[in-house]
């Protein structure tokens, strides 16, 4: 008999910080905008996740495109050779009020993406060069037996993204993961979002992208073979493949 299991990629919390004034990364960094130090960071790609393992970047992308060849983008069980995921992405919009400006004050609606994964370019940047890893008993303040934290943002000039209007926004994201306390395949994603900008961010809007391929990846057409669904009860998008053996659904 076939054994089907539910895969929460992600419980998805959000603290949301929009405030005016100087933070903790104007001063390290300075203005963000158009910096010069910042515009030529590229991404970092690790590896989350014990016996489901996940691909992500420091700039806040997940799945494609993570560097070519080394593996699958969402894989469970571990060593199993399925697929779940294509690319997911968090999206955030917002109407920026910058009335308080002496030139020009106004309001317009502005959209940032933390990747789009069938171009695989971010409008955002990471700010530090790497992840920073706690784990439980021995980092203070760890939360899992494997936590990895980045914190990127928006507000550098990317030439690929020349039409892009930033919130001004630094977006700070830890992943838990757990092999003993936890063993379900759950990864929860905690995303800190910060106005790090001069103007004001009015009725903020918050979503994810995903793009989910479920299947053996031996099988040249599993994707074809997906379906979605949604559950009230746990408020939870879902993926399956019910054709192709060894498919087991992915939520987030």
């Amino acid at each position: 008999m076939r054994t089907r299991c539910t895969i929460v990629l992600g419980f998805i919390f959000f603290s949301l910080i929009c405030w005016q004034g100087e933070s903790i990364a104007q001063r390290k960094y300075g203005d963000f905008k158009r910096e010069a130090s910042l515009q030529s960071a590229s991404p970092v790609f690790i590896q989350q996740g014990f016996s489901m393992k996940l691909w992500m970047s420091n700039d806040g992308q997940f799945g494609y495109p993570y560097p070519q060849g080394v593996g699958i983008y969402l894989e469970y069980p571990n060593g199993s050779g399925i697929e779940h995921l294509w690319t997911t992405n968090l999206k955030i919009g917002a109407i920026v009020d910058d009335s308080a400006s002496q030139d020009s004050p106004k309001r317009y609606i502005a959209v940032t993406q933390t990747g789009n994964g069938h171009i695989g370019r971010s409008e955002t940047t990471p700010i530090d060069t790497t992840f920073v890893q706690q784990i439980t008993g021995i980092d203070s303040g760890a939360l899992s037996e494997n936590d990895l934290i980045s914190t990127c943002t928006d507000t550098v000039g990317r030439p690929d993204y020349w039409y892009h209007r930033p919130l001004g926004i630094k977006i700070i994201q830890r992943s838990l993961a757990w092999q003993r306390k936890i063993i379900e395949p759950i990864l929860p994603i905690e995303y800190t979002i910060v106005n790090i900008g001069k103007n004001t961010l009015r009725d903020v809007a918050i979503s994810f992208y995903l793009d989910a391929d479920v299947g053996p990846i031996n099988s040249t057409s599993y994707y074809y073979n997906n379906y979605a669904g949604y559950l009230d009860s746990l408020r939870m998008l879902y993926f399956h493949n019910p054709i192709d053996e060894g498919s087991t659904p992915v939520g987030l």
